[in-house]
């Protein structure tokens, strides 16, 4: 397949992929990626290729892990779902039932319904937070309980960027007496083997593929400012680089303090094989029993939230905690469902074609650039299954 890719595994009939996928390096969209799909009882792709560090060292494999930000919000929404299915949690339960500090500014009605499919209202966090107090789960969950909605709970939906992982990882943890970064490792990680997860220790630290970003740093201030002089929303400047101008999608994340965050909305690693797996075992039995009943992921897929979103201001859907077409790519049936990450990454099930896709790469497109990478891999793999 040429001098960029490291593995090159395409059972007949989809070597179109693989032909996309080398492209996108001829043409300098990649650094180091990798993609890994199953489809029905079998691994119909697996590729991967370019570096995995900024001296270029290391070879980018499918078992490479790797930031994948907003990917994280469907391994969380995958737990919850699986806490309602044990009775530990209803989709139609008050939030604070189960977190009574929650009930305050207004917030007693909202519903884990409400949370799942963005339109709680609580979209952004406005108190003051040091990285110190985001790393800090008593703090920013606190910070979360306090917070005001930003809309009439239910009336419409915006993007919970960051706090959808705080408001489902706090009900998360009241039920199963521990950390997030624990459950995921507990109920997905181990039991399927992946290489997963939300807290990254050494070992795991070694492995991780460094970002590539441009520029290297980002000027928050600058880029709010710029923003602001563009005419873009106070919300969506506060949900993007919040809370308190904390983040921006640069090479930050190569920094340890921001490695070790282990916010279940868009802090997890894993891999491409660890993401199609992942996503697999939720619509095939092939690992087991299916960690998801179809009834659930039919439920999920119902269409709770579509149209302009309040935060993103774009065209968005959302089942119950998973992102739908077109967020989560603009061709894929209304049977798909998972998330996709800030900078390029994909992450999502088919329960009708019986799909698991990943896709994860360390070359992050820019907020101004269009990416269509994993929309284009998407696509094309269903143009090798018809």
């Amino acid at each position: 397949m040429g001098m960029h890719l490291h593995e090159d595994f395409v059972v007949s009939g989809f070597e179109p992929v693989a032909e996309l996928f080398e492209s996108h390096f001829r043409d300098g969209r990649e650094v180091g990626a990798a993609l890994v799909v199953y489809a029905g009882a079998r691994k119909v792709v697996s590729l991967s290729g370019g570096s995995a560090d900024l001296l270029e060292r290391r070879a980018f494999t499918t078992e490479t892990p790797v930031q994948v930000f907003s990917c994280t919000k469907g391994f969380t929404a995958i737990l919850v779902h699986r806490a309602v299915e044990a009775g530990l949690l209803s989709y139609e339960m008050a939030i604070s039932e189960l977190w009574p500090e929650f009930a305050s500014a207004s917030k007693q009605a909202i519903t884990l319904e409400m949370t799942m499919s963005h339109r709680s209202g609580v979209a952004v966090l406005e108190r003051p937070l040091s990285l110190q107090d985001v790393a800090d789960w008593e703090t920013v969950v606190a910070a979360t309980a306090a917070q005001r909605p930003m809309w009439r709970p239910g009336s419409k939906h915006g993007y919970h960027l960051r706090t959808f992982g705080w408001i489902h990882g706090e009900l998360l943890r009241r039920v199963y007496g521990k950390m997030p970064a624990r459950i995921l490792r507990d109920e997905l990680a181990e039991p399927l083997g992946l290489d997963l997860s939300l807290d990254v220790d050494d070992v795991r630290s070694g492995r991780l593929a460094d970002l590539v970003t441009d520029p290297a740093r980002v000027d928050v201030e600058q880029a709010v400012a710029a923003g602001r002089r563009a005419g873009v929303s106070e919300l969506l400047l506060q949900a993007v680089f919040g809370p308190s101008q904390l983040f921006a999608y640069d090479q930050r994340w190569n920094e340890p303090a921001y490695r070790q965050l282990a916010m279940p909305s868009s802090s997890a690693v894993c891999s491409a094989e660890a993401l199609a797996t992942l996503y697999h075992s939720v619509v095939h039995n092939s690992h087991g029993e299916p960690l998801l009943r179809p009834a659930t992921v039919r439920n999920a897929l119902v269409v709770r939230s579509r149209g302009i979103d309040e935060v993103l201001g774009v065209d968005t859907a959302f089942g119950l905690g998973f992102a739908l077409a077109p967020m989560l790519a603009p061709t894929l049936p209304a049977s798909a469902f998972g998330h996709p990450g800030a900078g390029g990454s994909l992450g999502f099930a088919d329960l009708d074609a019986q799909i698991g896709f990943g896709y994860v790469m360390n070359r992050m497109a820019s907020a101004t650039e269009v990416d269509t990478r994993s929309q284009e891999l998407a696509a094309r793999v269903y143009d090798c299954l018809i």
